[in-house]
């Protein structure tokens, strides 16, 4: 919520930003759900797509910096499955969950959904599988070069304005998100690394796969990624009505 205040306001006076490119580039993450809103409001896409970028290409290549260096078996060894079976039932089962909740139109639907196939597996049936640790290294390097495609066609003497804006924006981003990071860690005794990709402000699958190859508790970095993301969600529809309505009665 403090993040989501402080960005509005400061992409709102910027020259030529109009109320609704402010509140769509200020969420914390939600990008696609952002970019589908700010569609159907006429909004600029553009340069909503660029500073949500932005921050997501300093996430995901920046943070893993800050981080220490796991061992991993870089060998064919690392590719090996230790329960077939488990991960065939995890997949299929998360896949099933993720298009169910794709019909309810909740957001992140595959992603939601392997999360609750894998927490129904263990927790009733007591699996404890997942992915080898090379097969979790290959997915990022593969989502690692989706997330630089969108980046494709760009001409940067065109966007200068929006990379300044975006620049000024992930510094006070980085600010607030670490500064309830290090307050989780201090006062909650709460790992540093576990806090610091809970609090990451978005790039959702990338913290969480961070967490998974870092050995943290990804479940505690999935919790709140997924709160922010449903949060911001539900709360940025009921935000424009709110903007709409107070420039309604300004004109009036």
């Amino acid at each position: 919520a403090a993040l989501l205040y402080v960005m509005y306001r400061y992409y709102a006076r910027l020259p030529g930003w109009r109320k609704d490119d402010a509140l769509f580039c200020a969420v914390p993450g939600n990008l696609a759900i952002m970019l589908s809103m700010a569609a159907e409001k006429n909004a600029n896409v553009r340069r909503i797509s660029l500073v949500h970028s932005v921050r997501l290409l300093f996430l995901v290549f920046l943070v893993p910096l800050f981080l220490p260096v796991a061992e991993r078996d870089v060998s064919l060894h690392g590719f090996y499955i230790e329960h077939p079976e488990q991960m065939v039932a995890t997949v299929l089962l998360a896949i099933g969950l993720g298009w169910l909740l794709q019909k309810v139109r909740v957001p992140a639907a595959m992603l939601v959904g392997g999360i609750l196939a894998t927490l129904i597996l263990k927790l009733g049936f007591g699996w404890h599988w997942r992915f080898p640790d090379m097969m979790m290294l290959s997915l990022l390097v593969f989502l690692g070069c989706a997330i630089g495609s969108r980046f494709n066609g760009l001409v940067l003497n065109d966007v200068i304005p929006e990379l300044k804006a975006a620049t000024g924006g992930l510094f006070i981003t980085l600010l607030i998100s670490g500064g309830f990071a290090a307050a989780l860690h201090f006062f909650l005794d709460i790992p540093w690394t576990q806090a610091m990709l809970a609090y990451a402000p978005g790039g959702m699958e990338v913290m969480i796969a961070i967490a998974m190859n870092q050995d943290v508790d990804a479940l505690f970095v999935a919790t709140h990624q997924m709160f922010r993301m449903l949060m911001m969600s539900m709360i940025i529809p009921l935000l424009m009505l709110l903007i709409k309505q107070r420039d309604v009665s300004k004109i009036i």
